[in-house]
């Protein structure tokens, strides 16, 4: 029986299928499109700006990319000058998913630790799908939990899909033109076909970090400030108001009137005015631990003592703990000031001040300081000749990091885990979870007959976080988990989908030739980034770009444009479903960061090193290597180690530091070394 010719064709609008020389087409994973190149013999075809492509093999099968669009023209010119071809380039369909916004806030945590707006990742992954006009589509190999809090801000929604499912160890994949999330690494392998022409297998050995860390944002701590009575010196600097250089000899006595006219000249007195008594500033930490007596409660016993008050600037407005109000909105509730004052219009003795709260004040969290509206006092003297006044007995009760003093930079939280070859020499991969924040709660009291004040420590959300970072740990050790590679080519065009195991699959065909090409773990083409490089890229450019927006936002709250309770204004009210056109209109946690407290990651100094029973590797292993580590251990010989897990989990989650400096770091390998 005569063998009958395989046929090459190709069509697609507004080009003639017998001008088509030769197409070159590809489909990976991920939300960026790929391109399409088609060669064109001839001169005076116009393809459509949108079209479906079809490239057929007559013995094989037809592969069609819908819905395309023309991305680039090259024109071939002869030696006169006169066109003898076009190459034309195209996008698939995926050229779409570079536009579009979504906005929505999901997954804000109340106080008893239950969800308001509550969404599994198969929900957020459903809403960004339908944001970018898909319906047809698989999202079941996302995990329920865990579910932290997002915030998409103008986002593009197919950025942020990248961005949600990589924390996942999963990947963006089009499988029979429907958007299907897959877990990477699993699958069936390449497929078996008749076809086949060159197969090649290997081992896709990731480079090995010395440790994964997955860390958080600053860590909150509530703290009980004592607060003493400052003022500003005619230079600016500002020092208790017993120290003020325009302090009256015979002290600062009882100034019903506010005026000061006992101090001496007019800018002076204009000073006293408005300070004294009204301006308080932090002096000591209520309870505090450390050397100093200015850690705060919650702070770990195993970081640097806190030398200076100062580290524990700036002062946020609002404390640790949040309270809901009705629908659930999320709000951080205000700092608060409560001791002992009289009232400062009353001439006469009152009786011994009592335990208050007072809201008429303003927080500089820069620089540390409380400016009270009315003077803060005590009533003082025991005649009515005698009186006088004295500072009020208050404390500021509010939020703030830890900063270090080496680096400027604020304690954060986090959780790794180790390379089990304690010789690999490689640095750390740092992943950071800044939208989470531990966060240390207390409670505080003043004894109403000592006036004595107490702070203990009340809660945290340990428990809770710990449970996030340790998902996104192992997602994040999947990464570097040993993986069967290798690539196959088959002579023919076929149908072949992409899967968890199979990142890319290439077609090229032409009159005397057709071939399919498929990667199993690793990308056929040497000149396209490796899979997992591409899916790291994707998240880079969705994280800086909302960035890019938190700041901008910033700088408009901060020059009136936009109110920080509505920051987005109306302009959200645009297409994308209920869901997504719904704004939120409450003060952000991100729009109170001051600035200086972005975090910035670095070195992490090593902690103890935990081994494990097992096999072990190192990144750069060969085969044989591996071979005869596993005969070595009595183990049955493999060529891949598949399933490999490279990293060992830390018996306790640490708080640590960004950019440790070196000292730093040598005197904390040298502490745990010698244990």
């Amino acid at each position: 029986m005569p063998i009958t010719p395989r046929v090459f064709s190709a069509s697609y609008p507004g080009i003639a299928s017998a001008k088509i020389h030769s197409v070159t087409a590809s489909r990976s994973r991920g939300v960026t499109a790929d391109t399409i190149i088609v060669r064109v013999g001839g001169f005076g075809e116009t393809p459509s700006y949108k079209g479906d492509l079809v490239i057929t093999d007559s013995g094989g099968d037809s592969i069609t990319f819908a819905d395309c669009a023309l991305e680039a023209v090259e024109v071939s010119l002869g030696g006169g000058g006169s066109a003898i071809g076009h190459v034309f380039t195209f996008y698939d369909r995926r050229w779409r998913w570079q536009f579009g916004a979504v906005i929505g806030k999901y997954n804000i945590r109340k106080p008893d630790e239950s969800l308001y707006r509550e969404r599994n990742p198969r929900e957020l992954a459903t809403l960004l799908l339908e944001a970018m006009g898909e319906t047809g589509f698989d999202v079941t190999a996302l995990p329920l939990e865990p579910r932290p809090e997002v915030e998409w801000r103008s986002s593009n929604p197919a950025d942020a899909l990248a961005s949600l499912v990589s924390e996942y160890g999963c990947d963006v994949a089009l499988i029979d033109d429907d958007v299907v999330i897959v877990k990477v690494g699993e699958g069936e392998g390449l497929p078996t076909l008749a076809d086949s022409y060159d197969v090649t297998v290997a081992g896709d050995f990731a480079q090995l970090p010395g440790r994964i860390v997955v860390e958080t944002g600053p860590v909150l701590y509530e703290s009980a400030f004592l607060l003493e009575a400052v003022g500003r010196q005619p230079d600016g600097t500002i020092v208790p108001i017993e120290d003020l250089t325009y302090k009256p000899v015979s002290g600062w006595g009882f100034a019903a009137d506010g005026y000061f006219l006992n101090v001496t000249g007019n800018h002076n007195r204009s000073l006293a005015a408005a300070d004294v008594y009204k301006l308080y500033r932090i002096k000591d930490v209520v309870d505090g631990g450390g050397v100093n007596g200015l850690n705060p409660i919650g702070y770990s016993e195993t970081l640097f003592d806190v030398q200076e008050i100062e580290q524990l600037l700036p002062l946020r407005s609002t404390l640790a703990k949040q309270a809901y109000a009705s629908g659930g909105i999320a709000i951080e509730q205000s700092a608060y000031v409560e001791g002992r004052w009289s009232e400062y219009s009353s001439q006469d003795k009152p009786p011994p001040p009592a335990n208050r709260r007072r809201d008429d004040f303003t927080i500089d969290g820069a620089r540390g300081l409380v400016r009270f509206r009315e003077p803060a006092v005590i009533l003082a003297g025991s005649t009515i000749e005698d009186l006088h006044y004295t500072p009020a007995e208050v404390y500021l009760v509010t939020s703030h990091p830890v900063q270090n003093p080496g680096t400027g930079l604020p304690v954060v939280y986090g959780k790794f885990e180790l390379n089990s070859d304690p010789n690999a020499g490689t640095g750390d991969a740092v992943s950071s979870r800044d939208r989470a924040s531990l966060r240390y709660v207390i409670n505080f009291t003043i004894d109403e007959e000592t006036g004595v004040a107490t702070a203990t420590a009340d809660s945290d959300n340990k428990a809770e976080i710990d449970e996030e970072l340790d998902y996104y740990l192992a997602a994040m050790a999947e990464e570097y988990s040993t993986l069967a590679s290798g690539e196959a080519r088959w002579a023919g065009f076929h149908a072949i989908e992409l899967a968890g195991d199979i990142p890319r699959i290439a077609w090229d065909g032409g009159p005397g030739y057709m071939w399919t090409t498929a990667a199993l773990n690793s990308e056929p083409d040497p000149y396209l980034p490796d899979w997992r490089e591409a899916r790291l890229e994707a998240k880079r450019r969705f994280e800086a770009e909302n960035a890019k927006r938190r700041q901008a936002m910033l700088e408009a709250i901060g020059s009136g444009q936009v109110s920080s309770c509505d920051p987005a204004g109306e302009k959200y009210g645009r297409p994308g479903g209920p869901e997504l056109r719904r704004n939120l209109r409450h003060p952000s946690t991100d729009l109170e960061k001051p600035d200086g407290q972005e975090i910035e990651t670095s070195y992490i100094a090593p902690e103890r090193l935990y081994t494990r029973d097992g096999f072990t590797r190192a990144a750069g292993l060969t085969l044989t290597r591996l071979n005869e580590a596993r005969h070595d251990r009595g183990l049955a010989p493999d060529w891949l180690m598949i399933g490999v897990k490279p990293f060992i989990r830390d018996k306790d989650a640490i708080e640590f530091r960004s950019q440790l400096t070196a000292v730093e770091a040598a005197e904390k390998e040298r502490r745990y070394s010698a244990e």
